[in-house]
């Protein structure tokens, strides 16, 4: 499972916090609605540099929310 929490939105940036299963820190990530970028600002325990399934798991579903132009600020997402 995987956790998100919304942090801000400024302008065309969204930022959301992630964990991984409910446990260790979290890490922060930013989409960029307008450019399509996604940045990586803190990985969350658990996620390294070479394996980052978390990470990219929390940005289909930021740009899915960006799609849908709803936010929640806390999500609890499964796999699948």
């Amino acid at each position: 499972m995987l956790w998100l929490r919304l942090k801000e939105i400024i302008g065309s940036k969204v930022y959301y916090y992630y964990q991984n299963e409910g446990i260790g820190e979290w890490g922060l990530l930013c989409y960029d609605q307008e450019t399509d970028l996604c940045q990586c600002l803190k990985l969350a325990e658990g996620d390294t540099e070479d394996y980052e399934k978390y990470r990219d798991h929390a940005f289909c579903r930021i740009m899915d929310y960006c799609e849908e132009g709803h936010f929640p600020e806390k999500a609890i997402v499964a796999w699948g």
